[in-house]
């Protein structure tokens, strides 16, 4: 139970004891109070609002100052996002440009390979040859 309300359940209770003069004056000396707590929070409400006013004068320009910031750093950040989009596609194309030179490569390689085993060949039926007549009996000089 508040203070408040104790009070008045006494009033209450006691009503038949104090004069109509008295209650009179219990009520204005309550209505007093009330207007003096009133008027309390009032300038406190006025303290408060001046403060606050001060702490936005002293906070604004320091949050002015860092949403540019934020901002600039934005704008530094896109452009930096920018150059490393256009530095992969650049990987990505030279990525391309060089499994394209191995492709090339690795074909010129099996070209090579298939002409070296074509020369391969040829040179060995041309050893056989050679072989076969170097193994064959001289042929006999012509009658004349």
């Amino acid at each position: 139970m508040t203070r408040d309300q104790d009070l008045v359940e006494r009033w209450v209770r006691n009503a038949s004891h104090y004069s109509e003069k008295d209650l009179l004056i219990a009520i204005y000396v309550h209505i007093r109070e009330l207007e003096i707590t009133v008027s309390e929070l009032t300038q406190a409400v006025a303290d408060l609002q001046t403060a606050v006013q001060g702490v936005a004068d002293r906070v604004g320009p320091a949050v002015t100052a860092l949403q540019e910031a934020l901002a600039a750093a934005n704008a530094a950040n896109q452009g930096l996002q920018a150059s490393l989009d256009q530095a992969i596609a650049a990987d990505v194309a030279d990525d391309e440009a060089f499994a394209a030179q191995v492709a090339q490569l690795q074909a010129d390689l099996a070209a090579a390979n298939a002409a070296a085993g074509e020369a391969a060949a040829t040179i060995e039926a041309n050893v056989g040859q050679l072989n076969t007549i170097a193994a064959a009996p001289p042929a006999e000089p012509p009658v004349a």
